[in-house]
């Protein structure tokens, strides 16, 4: 994590903590998360600065398929540290551990919602206008 980074421009140093509330599977809306769980931003602290990432920024730095991940931190005892802010954090992170759900950003259509309105026989329209509220849909040709 702290050499991709460092490769996008984020010279923090030493990567000491991470924050990123822990996601859980109630909707509820936290400040780094979305009510749907998806990631908002993360801190990554070092011991030269620190850099505040969007989810989007963050999946496309690590290569991973959604904004919906989790990230597991261990020190160099193999204690897990800092997940939570508040918690405390040792001087080390050994190994980051990145749990990811789904694909995408999150925004717009979701194609397995869609799947499942389509088994239900909701047509297009109603599905269209379930995901894209204010739109009308009209033949352009």
């Amino acid at each position: 994590v702290q050499a991709k980074l460092h490769n996008a421009g984020y010279t923090i140093g030493k990567l000491q903590s991470i924050e990123l509330s822990k996601l859980t599977h109630s909707a509820k809306e936290t400040a780094d998360r979305t009510v749907s769980g998806r990631v908002k931003h993360v801190s990554f602290i070092g011991d030269r600065s620190h850099a505040v990432l969007s989810g989007n920024k963050v999946r496309s730095i690590l290569g991973l398929k959604s904004t919906l991940f989790d990230m597991t931190v261990m020190n160099t005892n193999k204690s897990s540290i800092l997940k939570n802010k508040g918690e405390s954090s040792y001087s080390t992170i050994k190994e980051v551990f990145v749990d990811g759900y789904g694909w995408g950003h999150g925004l717009g259509l979701s194609q397995w919602g869609a799947k499942i309105m389509a088994e239900k026989k909701y047509d297009y329209k109603k599905i269209l206008h379930h995901y894209y509220t204010n739109v009308d849909i009209t033949n352009v040709y």
